[in-house]
């Protein structure tokens, strides 16, 4: 079966499920342990390759391969359940087995990138983050932001301190109130999701916050609980001093 699948890139490898992880709502991590054979096709793959996978009995679909060849001998993908495929895919669990066919499409040209300064564009129409736990940061937001994209979440964890509601996205309490917000998009001011971006969590802003929370902690005795208000929010949120937080009556 190995020389088989050497020979005929319709033939799936095996592949079996050593974690699945849930990543965010309906979104989940599969890390696969690639089996005869398949470990040596895969073994140079490279970034920006995508394969397929294969839930038996049901059928496969494509998808971006989420790992790295120097970084992990088994594959990772990021399963968003959405019809049949990934449906089937969610159902299964560790120990479980999947089809895996070899890497496909073209790489991104690595080499070509070194020593380059590298621009990201941005031309989705929102970013959608139901996430169902209390996040402390979410990075993904704020990179979001950085591209000029608003971004409609769920109120969990830090996300209120991170999306302005009705400036750089919309916040909002269950899923009807996501599709709601989804019709609203186009009235937020893109141009003030990369300023709020900038102002927050640029390399300067987040080291300048840093510097901030470290003197107050120093002035203060080391102990959180004394600092005013402002400082206090700082240690909450280290990339500034939120517009709410400014509005708050100071206190010892």
């Amino acid at each position: 079966m190995v020389h088989a699948n050497r020979h005929n890139p319709m033939l799936p490898y095996l592949g079996r499920l050593v974690e699945v992880k849930d990543l965010a709502t309906e979104i989940k991590l599969f890390r696969v342990e690639l089996l005869n054979g398949g470990r040596e096709a895969f073994a140079n793959y490279r970034p920006g390759q995508f394969a397929f996978v294969s839930a038996f009995g049901v059928g496969e679909a494509p998808f971006g391969i989420a790992s790295t060849p120097h970084r992990t001998p088994m594959l990772e993908f990021a399963v968003n359940r959405l019809g049949a495929v990934t449906t089937g895919l969610h159902e299964l669990g560790a120990g479980d087995v999947v089809g895996v066919r070899r890497p496909m499409g073209n790489a991104f040209p690595m080499e070509a990138f070194k020593g380059k300064n590298l621009i990201v564009l941005g031309g989705a129409y929102a970013y959608l983050f139901p996430i169902d736990w209390p996040e402390p940061f979410g990075l993904t937001m704020a990179e979001s932001l950085a591209t000029g994209t608003p971004v409609v979440a769920w109120r969990s964890g830090s996300v209120p301190e991170v999306v302005v509601d009705g400036v750089t996205g919309f916040v909002r309490d269950d899923m009807d109130g996501m599709v709601r917000a989804v019709e609203e998009v186009a009235g937020v001011d893109r141009a003030a999701c990369r300023a709020h971006a900038e102002r927050f969590f640029s390399g300067e802003a987040m080291a300048d916050g840093y510097e901030a929370v470290y003197a107050a902690v120093l002035q203060s005795g080391g102990f959180p609980a004394l600092l005013p208000a402002r400082e206090r929010a700082l240690v909450r949120f280290v990339g500034g001093e939120r517009p709410e937080a400014s509005r708050g009556k100071q206190s010892a």
